[in-house]
């Protein structure tokens, strides 16, 4: 029983591995900040999944992820405060939505609000949309 426990996870690690190298990404990016746009590529980077740059969207093992982003900054007893709000969709190449996610998260800096905004995008660990 193991053995065949062992196989069949073999088979599908192999399915995986064979439709995940014929997807490819292409990343929309709608006022995202830059870092995040970074942590996305290589969170797709360390799944072993190709991120295009350019949308050809005749190929239909396109998924689009579309990135929008919405800041907002204060400063409040000498720290800067950054509060970003995210919408990651995840597009077909017919522009029909697979999936829909969105993150809040804020991080705050005394030095300057682009190093709050930096402690905002580090503190999205997970992004859960594989």
């Amino acid at each position: 029983n193991f053995k065949h426990n062992i196989d069949l996870y073999n088979s599908y690690q192999n399915s995986y591995q064979n439709l995940a190298s014929k997807i490819e990404f292409f990343i929309e990016n709608n006022n995202a900040p830059k870092a995040l746009v970074s942590k996305v590529i290589g969170a797709l980077n360390q799944k072993k999944l190709k991120v295009v740059k350019s949308k050809n969207l005749d190929n239909p093992n396109l998924v689009i992820i579309q990135i929008n982003s919405q800041i907002t900054e204060q400063k409040i007893y000498g720290s800067y405060i950054a509060k970003l709000k995210l919408d990651f969709n995840l597009l077909s190449n017919q522009n029909k939505i697979i999936k829909s996610t969105s993150f809040e998260n804020s991080g705050s800096s005394v030095i300057n609000k682009e190093e709050a905004l930096n402690a905002a995008v580090s503190g999205i660990d997970d992004f859960n949309l594989f």
